[in-house]
């Protein structure tokens, strides 16, 4: 069976949107890692709202990620979803516009210059995150984290990372080959630092506004956990649809 998740921004981007994925995926096209970036296609690249992978039981879909954490099993109630979303959409969430250095907040640890762009060594991922924010503020009102709280708490509905207010997206992986030397290795780190010094400095110049609303916001059943798009199925939210058994039905 199909696995499910929530997620933004998928499928066809908006121009700006378009724009801003692809001058960062031709930064790194164009540096020394080319030969090892394999890019997602356009429509594939994400953001994942709420995870919604589950398991049968007893004919309820239990959810994954609470299962993983507390060990309980959870059916999830779809009934308040649609609800849920209409109190906290739409949200502004910005990339870049932070300075090295600067502190505003920390994300998982990192400034957010740091955190805006990564080379992900130890997963191979190349990642750009934003977060949201109202009126430039982005430490009072941590409005991702506040919608994926009440997902939790009103529809058993669990992001797999507890207390993140990230948005993120993938825009490719690196493939490296098995038998590759030690030295070039950390050559390959050392270019994908400065890679990365790159992409932060451009964004920190140029920050990029990103509302989403519901309309941008759509359940996908998934194969693999890329959102390859020959493997994956977007559904957009109605309320005509929105019920335990149409979730049961589209994952198979």
């Amino acid at each position: 069976m199909k696995q499910l998740s929530l997620v933004a921004c998928y499928g066809v981007k908006t121009t700006p949107l378009a724009g801003l994925l692809l001058r960062c995926r031709e930064s790194i096209q164009q540096s020394p890692l080319r030969p090892f970036f394999r890019p997602y296609a356009l429509e594939q690249i994400h953001g994942t709202v709420v995870g919604m992978e589950c398991l049968d039981a007893e004919g309820a879909l239990i959810n994954a990620n609470l299962l993983a954490r507390t060990g309980q099993r959870t059916a999830m109630r779809f009934d308040p979803l649609l609800a849920t979303l209409d109190r906290h959409l739409p949200l502004s969430i910005r990339f870049g516009g932070f300075a090295a250095g600067a502190t505003p907040f920390l994300s998982a640890g990192r400034t957010p210059y740091e955190r805006t762009f990564q080379v992900q060594w130890s997963s191979r991922r190349c990642t750009l995150i934003g977060w949201p924010h109202r009126g430039g503020d982005f430490v009072s009102h941590r409005a991702l984290h506040a919608l994926r709280d009440e997902l939790e708490r009103v529809c058993g509905i669990a992001h797999k990372y507890p207390d993140d207010n990230d948005f993120f997206m993938v825009l490719g992986t690196l493939e490296l080959p098995e038998n590759l030397a030690w030295a070039a290795s950390d050559e390959l780190e050392h270019t994908a630092a400065m890679l990365e010094t790159q992409i932060r400095d451009l964004l920190s110049a140029e920050p990029f506004e990103l509302v989403i609303s519901r309309s941008d916001v759509r359940i996908v059943a998934y194969e693999d956990v890329t959102l390859c798009p020959d493997s994956t199925t977007a559904f957009e939210l109605r309320p005509d649809t929105v019920t335990e058994e149409w979730f049961q039905q589209i994952r198979r």
